[in-house]
């Protein structure tokens, strides 16, 4: 699967999506409470309309420093 900033991703188990979204919180509460919060919650239709398929996961620990 191919990805910016000279990154490399392997699936191993099922197909590679088209596109992958990665949002950054500074902390795992503050992605439950954006998940939680009207304006994601308006956002979500458009969401569900736009794809067949959508995988929303969390990964706590992971700085800007370890991406690089």
């Amino acid at each position: 699967m191919p990805c910016r900033n000279k990154c490399h991703a392997v699936v191993f188990d099922g197909r590679a999506p088209q596109r992958v979204v990665l949002i950054e919180f500074p902390s795992l509460a503050d992605a439950e409470r954006w998940r939680s919060s009207p304006e994601f919650q308006k956002l979500k239709p458009l969401q569900q309309q736009s794809s067949k398929y959508i995988e929303s996961f969390a990964i706590e620990g992971v700085t800007a420093n370890e991406r690089e």
